[in-house]
């Protein structure tokens, strides 16, 4: 899909920046870039990756949910991990689940970031040429992962400008932090902020905002499940028809 007819769209332009993470459910960060070349319009092909515990978990939710046989133009779902563990109850769910949609696991190392994101991204830039042909060849390529941690925060952005240069239209999805989390709000607001340099639109869903919706009674499960509903709600409005 060519980038300028998506991002028409979708209201480009009157965005406002929110700075405090409570704050980013309601807010489309939309990185100020020079204008897009003009450039022949691509098929409308969709890959999907999910990147991280939360990226991963939410491609097992959308598999389950979503009426595949609508998705026509959504051509891949991708598993991008650091260590096998979370890949391993992606690929007991593509053992079980119905559909014909391809579903592509990558592991970038065999261990996992332990919050680390210098080392999740140094993972990244070592499998470049991997994720440089994971990306290769879609219209549109959606993001989805959780920031504060290790692996979403390092790798989300190397895959959002990869996909970039490939000339795809890069969306992102991700979740921040509840307030508890401490530290990792921190690390999630500056994740936040190099992705909107790769990505040509980002929605921050936030889990303290959505927790504090459901109520005191919520259980971390309940909203994380309702999270991935959000996600996928909105990603059909603005891209999957």
């Amino acid at each position: 899909m060519d980038r300028r007819i998506l991002l028409k769209g979708l209201g480009a332009g009157a965005v406002s920046i929110a700075h405090a993470p409570s704050a980013w459910s309601g807010s489309v960060l939309m990185p100020s870039k020079s204008p897009v070349s003009e450039t022949p319009p691509r098929p409308r092909t969709t890959k999907i990756i999910g990147v991280g515990g939360a990226g991963c978990n939410f491609i097992q939710s959308f598999r389950l949910s979503i009426d595949q046989h609508k998705l026509t133009n959504v051509t891949e779902l991708v598993c991008v991990d650091l260590g096998m563990q979370g890949l391993l109850s992606v690929e007991n769910l593509y053992e079980t689940a119905a559909g014909s949609l391809l579903l592509k696991m990558i592991s970038l190392a065999p261990y996992g970031a332990g919050g680390r994101v210098n080392a999740a991204r140094a993972a990244a830039l070592c499998n470049i040429d991997v994720l440089n042909a994971t990306v290769n060849g879609a219209g549109t390529v959606i993001l989805a992962a959780g920031l504060g941690g290790g692996t979403g925060s390092g790798v989300l952005p190397i895959i959002a400008r990869a996909a970039r240069n490939a000339g795809a239209v890069t969306v992102a999805a991700v979740v921040m932090p509840f307030d508890f989390e401490g530290p990792r709000n921190g690390t999630a607001v500056a994740a936040l902020t190099y992705l909107a340099r790769e990505v040509d639109l980002v929605m921050p869903f936030s889990n303290q905002d959505l927790g504090d919706s459901m109520g005191d009674g919520a259980q971390l499960a309940d909203t994380y499940a309702q999270q991935d509903r959000r996600i996928m709600a909105w990603l059909q409005r603005i891209s999957l028809g």
